[in-house]
């Protein structure tokens, strides 16, 4: 009678194992019916999203400013905040920018006089005999404010002397967050510097 007592112990683990077994395997499943369900209800929505955004259209209505004497273009800024330029009457290779933004200041703030942002246009691998313009090319080059197109580098060079361009700060102060704001959406213009079609 021991002989059978032992028997049904080992019987009751190898059912308690193949419960165990069924339940982890229902689970699988279930986990695996679910996965499937949720990856397709997810795939049916994304065409709705990406035919209320095509994305073709958005890199289309980018407008773009012409330096029509070098060849190249710069984006214009959103919300009709526009980029212009003036070549210098010194330097034909060098250009300064401002934009609206900068105008809507008031002062000096978007004055061709007053222009934060130029833009130095050399050939590749040039080096200046003046020590300040090439340690202002240096400047550009290590902080990747140099763009290559073709022969040339276009160097983007910062001129933030002069103090306050609206006139009105107390004396000691710097520029206004307005003017910081201004000055940073040029800049991310100037950057986006590409060969003109």
């Amino acid at each position: 009678m021991s002989k059978l007592h032992k028997n049904e112990k080992g019987f009751g683990a190898v059912e308690g194992i193949l419960i165990i077994v069924v339940v982890i395997l229902l689970g699988a499943v279930g986990w695996f019916v679910y996965d499937r369900n949720h990856g397709k209800a997810t795939t049916s929505s994304a065409p709705a999203t990406s035919t209320t955004t095509p994305t073709v259209n958005t890199k289309s209505t980018v407008d773009y400013l012409t330096i029509k004497e070098w060849g190249v273009k710069v984006p214009q800024l959103p919300a009709g905040n526009k980029v212009s330029y003036q070549i210098s009457d010194y330097d034909k290779n060098e250009a300064d920018f401002v934009s609206s933004e900068q105008k809507a200041i008031g002062g000096s703030c978007g004055d061709f006089s007053f222009a934060r942002y130029h833009i130095f246009q050399a050939a590749s691998g040039y080096k200046s005999n003046d020590e300040i313009r090439q340690n202002q090319l240096n400047y550009a080059a290590e902080n990747n404010l140099d763009i290559k197109i073709g022969s040339k580098t276009y160097y983007i060079l910062g001129d933030m002397t002069g103090g306050d361009c609206t006139g009105t700060a107390k004396e000691g102060s710097t520029t206004s967050q307005k003017e910081v704001t201004a000055n940073k959406d040029l800049l991310t213009s100037l950057k986006g510097l590409v060969k003109a079609d």
